[in-house]
């Protein structure tokens, strides 16, 4: 995944890029944030944990929160 992210944003230089995939895969900027970061150390990553507003009290896991409610 870090590896196509990184040649897209070779190819496309002037573009924000999002990717989404599970929390495994992010969270604490690990998994792809992290291989993405050692490829391109100036490329800008952040990370964005969705969290239920019931879990108020969890530690998030990446830069942003968005919080949600299950219906």
């Amino acid at each position: 995944m870090a590896e196509s992210i990184a040649a897209f944003a070779d190819a496309h230089q002037n573009m924000q890029i999002l990717h989404i995939n599970g929390c495994f895969h992010s969270d604490a900027h690990l998994g792809t944030a992290q291989k993405l970061e050692a490829l391109r150390p100036n490329l800008k990553v952040a990370v964005i944990t969705p969290l239920e507003r019931k879990q108020k009290g969890a530690q998030p896991a990446g830069d942003f929160v968005v919080w949600f409610d299950r219906k």
